[in-house]
């Protein structure tokens, strides 16, 4: 089986982009078409280019971050109630970065097919 790894373009996500725009068939087997898209990005050596890329706008991004942040907080305060504001803030501060290193890798982003 097929084991996602992620780049701005993995075979993965342009076969599902190539699919859902019915490119290619579900008579097609799904493992056959990502190995066959992996060889042609190997072969092409194309890794990332934005515009190949359907990316959230920032104000979506935001909207995301802020409605993760209070999910967190709310889970944290029901799993530990003893929780002080440091935890909290520290917990808070690593919730940012690690969201701000998958928008730079554009993990939020799909293949545009268009």
């Amino acid at each position: 089986q097929y084991h996602r790894v992620f780049k701005s373009f993995d075979a993965q996500r342009i076969a599902e982009a190539a699919y859902q725009q019915g490119w290619i068939t579900i008579a097609s087997p799904k493992e056959t078409v990502v190995n066959m898209v992996q060889t042609k990005l190997d072969e092409t050596k194309l890794d990332t280019n934005p515009y190949y890329l359907a990316c959230p706008s920032r104000s979506l991004q935001d909207r995301l971050l802020n409605a993760s942040l209070v999910f967190e907080k709310e889970i944290r305060s029901i799993t530990n109630p003893e929780i002080t504001r440091w935890e909290l803030q520290s917990a808070r501060e690593a919730h940012v970065a690690m969201f701000q290193s998958a928008v730079e890798e554009r993990r939020f982003c799909e293949v545009n097919p268009q």
